[in-house]
């Protein structure tokens, strides 16, 4: 968004913060109208993703390229106009145009790709379709509210609207995956969005309620210093949007007038409002503003309930294993999980496993060495468990196992066994703290775990790992990298270790106090006879396909 000639000029990325969130649309308004200054932010990652994207642009022309395409490209050299160099190439009939310049009624935009296509137009007996590349594996709105801007420029120009648009992702089997879709099934709901935004555009007053993009905006610092000062009922704990909504239509609308709500006022909301879960959410702000005015950490117990918080506490064993994965989604097609970090007691001392994947290729070998390692502890310790925290760890095993069509019967034994055991789960069913996340690093007040290395020197050796990890960039990650991110990784299974001490502590204490609070029930997790005889099967034909292939050379 920019003002030229005391107007407002859009662009495609104009409706993606819009459907993101109004108040950056506000935000950016007040910037184009010189009436508030931008925040300078240093973001590397968005820097690499940047690099990234640009790198799977060239290749895609490239691709193009080697087709027979004749490809050239619309960007301007000083005293030329872009926009009149796009028109030019497309009256040509240019087969690819490369950062075409597209304008219309006050938009602007610039398209990645526009193809030439047998439908006739002004042009000719071809006219020309909008392609965008993006590394996301999944098409998001913005993406395509983008390509109907830039086909509704299109045919502003050609005078027929494009049937189709297309958004070209990666793929590791092809290279490139071409995506396309019909501009008339989007075109109705892009017009309304379009619509929306012009007609609010400069009247927006919009609270900064915190949304996925908060993650990579500009703006956060700043909103986030709003919602604190206001008291906010989004700083409760886990507490939903629905939830905010419902409790602002009772004139609730922060964290101290919720914590002294009465349960009689929720009853006024409409039918189908959870009062059980509303009630947590209350107390949950109860015990952050106890703590917030008391300056003390403060931790309560939950109801008490079988096969719920503590009870699902597995007995203590000597080959207990506590369990962290560092990986990069953004590696390859499939993501990356680059580091398998096991902490362990041996001979009554922590001792700390780290399993490298440091590329690619190296991941199946990887996952091979750790599952060799579960089931030589198993085969140690039959009742041992596998600590982690949230659900990540036990769902990215199951998903290795099935890509790679390996240890399959082993990992669902694990599974049916229930040798994972998610401690995320475990607290937030028995404990309540008073904290603003339920993360692991936040319940370190209460478990008095010291992390080893610093976040902020951390991050630095993170973020350059997987920067190179993503640009595969292998031979660019060092051992000071490897070594940070190894520690940090450590800190978190260590930390894992002392959450599982911190919860049996607070267990043993509710029996002192006259709870009863059972074990989790021992599965051995055998298959049964018909799932075991269709495995063996599987095995059999999956090992006809793939006899003759090297899987260390993908």
């Amino acid at each position: 968004m920019q003002k030229i000639d005391d107007k407002i000029v859009l662009s495609a990325s104009d409706i993606n913060g819009f459907l993101n969130c109004e108040r950056l649309t506000e935000l950016d308004t007040l910037v184009a109208n010189k009436k508030l200054e931008a925040p300078e932010v240093n973001n590397p990652h968005l820097k690499v993703m940047q690099e990234r994207g640009f790198e799977h642009e060239r290749n895609y022309i490239e691709y193009l390229s080697s087709q027979g395409m004749i490809i050239k490209s619309a960007e301007a050299s000083e005293g030329e106009d872009a926009y009149q160099n796009t028109i030019r190439l497309m009256k040509e009939g240019v087969d690819i145009i490369t950062q075409g310049v597209l304008k219309l009624n006050g938009w602007y935009g610039r398209s990645d790709v526009l193809k030439k296509v047998s439908l006739r137009s002004n042009l000719g007996e071809f006219s020309y379709i909008a392609m965008d590349t993006k590394l996301s594996r999944e098409t998001k709105v913005g993406s395509i509210m983008q390509l109907c801007l830039y086909s509704e420029m299109l045919e502003d120009i050609q005078g027929v609207i494009p049937k189709e648009m297309c958004v070209v992702t990666p793929d590791d089997d092809s290279g490139f995956n071409e995506e396309f879709y019909r501009v008339s099934e989007y075109q109705s709901y892009y017009r309304l969005v379009r619509n929306n935004l012009i007609s609010v555009l400069g009247n927006i007053k919009a609270y900064p309620e915190p949304v996925i993009h908060c993650d990579v905006c500009r703006w956060w610092e700043s909103c986030n210093k709003v919602r604190r000062d206001d008291d906010h009922l989004s700083l409760v704990a886990n507490i939903s949007k629905s939830q905010r909504k419902d409790l602002e239509s009772l004139g609730i609308k922060t964290m101290k007038s919720f914590s002294e709500s009465e349960i009689e006022l929720f009853k006024n909301l409409p039918s189908g409002t959870s009062l059980k879960l509303l009630e947590l959410a209350r107390e949950q702000a109860r015990i952050q503003v106890e703590a917030r005015e008391s300056k003390q950490d403060i931790v309560e117990y939950m109801s008490f309930e079988d096969d719920r918080g503590l009870s699902r506490l597995p007995e203590p064993n000597g080959g207990d294993l506590f369990f962290d994965i560092e990986g990069d989604r953004f590696v390859g097609r499939h993501g990356l999980e680059y580091l398998f970090g096991l902490t362990f007691l041996e001979e009554g001392q922590l001792s700390y496993k780290g399993i490298w994947a440091p590329n690619p290729k190296n991941e199946r070998s990887a996952f091979i060495d750790l599952i060799n390692f579960f089931l030589e502890r198993r085969k140690k310790y039959p009742n041992f468990h596998i600590y982690h925290y949230a659900s990540y760890e036990s769902g990215a095993v199951k998903r290795l196992a099935q890509r790679y069509g390996i240890y399959e019967q082993e990992v669902d034994r694990l599974l049916r066994s229930n040798k994972f055991v998610d401690l995320y789960g475990i607290v937030r069913q028995g404990i309540r703290a008073s904290v603003e996340k339920y993360s692991i690093k936040d319940l370190e007040v209460f478990t008095g775990y010291k992390r080893q290395i610093a976040l902020n020197e951390m991050i630095t050796h993170k973020r350059a790992l997987e920067h190179n990890l993503e640009l595969s960039r292998f031979e660019d990650i060092t051992e000071a990298m490897r070594g940070s991110v190894q520690l940090y990784n450590q800190d978190d299974t260590d930390s894992t270790f002392h959450l599982r001490e911190w919860l049996e502590k607070k267990r043993q204490e509710a029996i002192l106090n006259g709870q009863t609070i059972l074990r989790p029930e021992v599965i051995d997790g055998e298959a049964s006879e018909e799932v075991s005889e269709r495995d063996i099967r599987l095995l059999e034909i999956k090992d006809l396909l793939t006899r003759d292939i090297n899987f260390d050379d993908e």
